[in-house]
């Protein structure tokens, strides 16, 4: 029951408008943790396969996933929490910033970007005007992978990816939705 409604005020909080306060209580609550969330390996198939040299995680909590890849010489995590960030432990050829995904101004060149269960805490709006800057920081041969835990619940969120990036491949798993997305189709898209 206390579990409950402590989630009740953190959906509260976040329905005001208060995400970043919402998930650094989270954060507090050692609600989540490294070991929290074990990464799919559906996902990390993913990742390791494409091998990326600069890998981008948006909610990316304490940074956890550059500890699963295999091989990549450049992580960059973004997650809302001030907290989340504060407890990142420092690893080499990563960083860990404190930012929500709406102001993200992109980047150029990135090879992967992992959005699990982040996207759909964003209105459709918002959703399409990252998606947009996203699809021009990827690489040519960039792929971004998009995770929600619902077709059914998520079907908007879906439905704005499949079109703002072309999908490449989407697949359940675990339960999950996996959308695999790439660049959109002209050069002049893309950020240089």
């Amino acid at each position: 029951m206390k579990n409950a409604v402590v989630r009740g005020v953190w959906r509260a909080l976040r329905f005001v408008g208060a995400e970043r306060l919402s998930w650094n209580l989270q954060y507090r609550a050692s609600y989540w943790t490294a070991d929290h969330a074990p990464r799919s390996q559906h996902l990390l198939a993913i990742i390791n396969e494409h091998a990326p040299d600069y890998l981008v995680e948006f909610g990316c909590g304490e940074g956890g996933l550059a500890d699963q890849v295999e091989r990549f010489a450049r992580y960059q995590g973004y997650d809302i929490s001030d907290e989340a960030v504060r407890c990142a432990a420092p690893r080499p050829n990563c960083s860990v910033t404190q930012m929500d995904m709406r102001d993200w101004n992109g980047d150029s060149n990135v090879d992967m970007a992992v959005l699990e269960e982040c996207l759909y805490y964003l209105d459709e709006p918002a959703q399409r005007r990252f998606l947009k800057t996203l699809g021009s920081s990827l690489a040519a041969d960039g792929r971004a992978v998009v995770i929600v835990h619902s077709r059914t619940k998520h079907r908007r969120t879906i439905d704005v990816v499949r079109s703002e990036l072309p999908i490449l491949d989407e697949r359940d798993v675990e339960q999950r939705v996996f959308l695999v997305v790439g660049p959109p189709a002209g050069p002049a898209d893309r950020q240089e």
